[in-house]
């Protein structure tokens, strides 16, 4: 149980009608009230996440992952700020620990692909992008379309120098 049932009723309330700042409020309270329950600073999180606050997601997501190890949701959302903050090296870690915990998530195949595809391994990325489209992942078999039309997938570094890089953000 999170806490006082009127403050998680509200939270999620808000959180449906788009009010994040609302919502952040009302899981305030619930974490004042009850600071060790991590889906509560999971939640506060995603509200962060929708409000663009990558520091501030971050910080609640790291919170929820020590309350709730191993959990691959926390751990996908946490790598994801790390991403959009540039700490592609903690966005790396963490996508590699959640696929420890779920490694039949195609979403963590496909991002921790694109990390390392911006490190320069298009042989790991390519080992990825291929897990991601043995699990079913639409946007990955788009990737995988695409680099078939110009070569073998291995060649994803020479992609890179003949198509702008703004065409590769249609695939994150």
């Amino acid at each position: 149980e999170m806490g006082n049932y009127k403050d998680e009723v509200d939270a999620k309330v808000k959180s449906e009608m788009n009010d994040s700042q609302g919502a952040i409020e009302d899981l305030t309270k619930l974490i004042e009230i009850n600071p060790d329950i991590g889906q509560t600073y999971y939640l506060r999180g995603l509200e962060y996440i929708a409000l663009n606050q990558f520091d501030n997601a971050i910080k609640d997501l790291e919170m929820a992952d020590n309350r709730m190890p191993n959990n691959d949701q926390v751990l996908l959302n946490l790598a994801g700020s790390k991403r959009h903050n540039g700490d592609m090296k903690g966005a790396y870690r963490d996508y590699s620990k959640a696929l420890l915990v779920n490694p039949n998530n195609a979403d963590l195949w496909h991002n921790r692909g694109h990390i390392k595809r911006y490190a320069g391994d298009s042989t790991g990325a390519a080992e990825d992008f291929r897990m991601a489209v043995s699990l079913g992942d639409e946007s990955c078999r788009k990737w995988v379309r695409i680099c078939s039309m110009l070569g073998n997938i291995e060649t994803i570094d020479n992609l890179i120098d003949f198509i702008p890089y703004n065409i590769f953000s249609y695939f994150n």
